[in-house]
Formats: structure tokens, C-alpha cells, sequence
């Protein structure tokens, strides 16, 4: 994958489109706009799915779409920081660990 490199933009979500981050869907978004993508970062629970936080990515340098391959690989990505993001949250809260140490 070859990105773009650009400043930040404020990133503007439409409540279907925060369903469908919180559902662990990736949100695409039409040539032009400031993010090509949005990946959520979801920590899955016994409970329920937890957003915490987007991965926003813009348009590839080549001007193509990003692939299936890349989508897979980026989801695959951003499961892996979200799972670690929650191991950290676990360990940094004494009360949530399941023994005491």
C-alpha cells in the first residue's frame, strides 16, 4: 500500500456511519472526501463490542481504490492494536483482573 501523506481534517460521522463502526465495519467513503477509509478499532467482549477508536486512512497515492486485500489487511490491523489497546486497559485496572496478584 503507497498513502498519501496530508495534514489531519476534522472528521465529520453520520449516526449510520457510527453504527457501522461500532458493528466492526469499515466505512468507505467517496473519491474526494478527506478519508478514503475508516477502520474501527473494536475490542470484542463476552458482552458486547466496545468502539475504541478509528483508524482514518485517506486516498492510496496511486488513485486506486483500496483492494479487498488491503481492506482485509487493514481490519486484520486494527483488530490487533484494539485487542492490545484492552489488554493495557485490563492490566492498568487492578479491579479488573480476574486474580489478585
Amino acid at each position: 500500500m503507497d498513502f498519501v501523506n496530508r495534514p489531519c481534517h476534522a472528521l465529520t460521522i453520520l449516526p449510520s456511519q457510527v453504527d457501522s463502526l461500532r458493528a466492526g465495519q469499515m466505512v468507505i467513503f467517496p473519491r474526494r472526501s478527506a478519508y478514503a477509509v475508516l477502520v474501527p478499532l473494536v475490542a470484542p467482549l463476552k458482552e458486547a463490542s466496545k468502539l475504541r477508536g478509528i483508524l482514518a486512512l485517506g486516498e492510496l497515492r496511486s488513485g486506486l481504490t483500496y483492494s479487498d486485500e488491503d481492506q482485509a489487511i487493514l481490519i486484520g490491523l486494527a483488530n490487533q492494536v484494539s485487542m492490545a489497546m484492552y489488554v493495557r486497559e485490563i492490566l492498568h485496572t487492578p479491579s479488573a483482573l480476574p486474580i489478585s496478584l
